[in-house]
């Protein structure tokens, strides 16, 4: 790593304010494009900047993303922890209209019936947009 001068005694006071398990911590997820699909609605969805997106996955042009293609996801703040299941990132993932719990699960690699354990709904039990779930999802 490369640090400009001047700036080691910042980042070392950084660094040791994270919490231990996340200093070295993966913090991303991957999202296979759907169709209908942009840079823009991925994300908005997960709450990242297209500039971050767009660098992350070394993509030039902004508008030519693939249906099927997988993108790395940075994933920051709150919207994420490592409270769960060892190799898993939470995610808090806010439904939007349209979504369905399955379609949910292929986006982030699960099972709806894990979704629907992790958030207590039982099977049938309708999701509405707005609503917030909390999905978890292995590290890439």
């Amino acid at each position: 790593m490369r640090l400009p001068k001047g700036a080691l005694g910042q980042f070392t006071a950084n660094f040791h304010a994270l919490p231990e398990d996340q200093r070295f911590a993966p913090q991303y997820v991957v999202h296979k494009v759907r169709r209908g699909e942009s840079l823009s609605s991925i994300s908005k969805k997960y709450k990242v900047s297209i500039h971050d997106l767009a660098a992350v996955n070394k993509i030039r042009n902004r508008h030519k993303i693939k249906i099927g293609q997988k993108l790395t996801i940075p994933i920051r703040g709150a919207y994420a922890s490592h409270d769960g299941p060892p190799g898993h990132i939470k995610v808090v993932y806010t439904v939007r209209t349209g979504d369905t719990l399955g379609h949910i699960a292929e986006d982030y690699g699960t099972r709806a019936g894990k979704i629907r354990r992790w958030n207590n709904l039982a099977y049938g039990r309708y999701i509405y947009p707005g609503q917030k779930i909390v999905l978890w999802v292995k590290q890439g």
